[in-house]
């Protein structure tokens, strides 16, 4: 997913689009919410720079490690079921 939306936008929903990869999340440095639930992602990438985001969904993914999730992120609610997740 290359993430180049407005640059004013809190709340993104890319639900059920078939995306693979989470790319350029950054970009948009007001983003607070992002939904990708039901898509291809198999790894938490790419969030590390937006220090907006608070929440995250990536519910019904392919999943499999809970990782890459900054200490300095402010994310305050990570939804993840529904995944194959095996180690965190």
């Amino acid at each position: 997913m290359d993430f180049e939306p407005h640059s004013n936008l809190e709340h993104v929903d890319y639900s059920s689009n078939l995306i693979s990869k989470i790319e350029n999340v950054n970009k948009n440095k007001y983003l607070k919410v992002l939904n990708l639930d039901k898509n291809c992602i198999q790894r938490i990438e790419g969030l590390s720079q937006n220090k907006s985001l608070r929440i995250v969904s990536l519910n019904n993914n392919q999943i499999k490690r809970i990782e890459n999730l900054d200490d300095d992120l402010k994310i305050e609610q990570l939804y993840l079921s529904q995944n194959s997740i095996t180690h965190i």
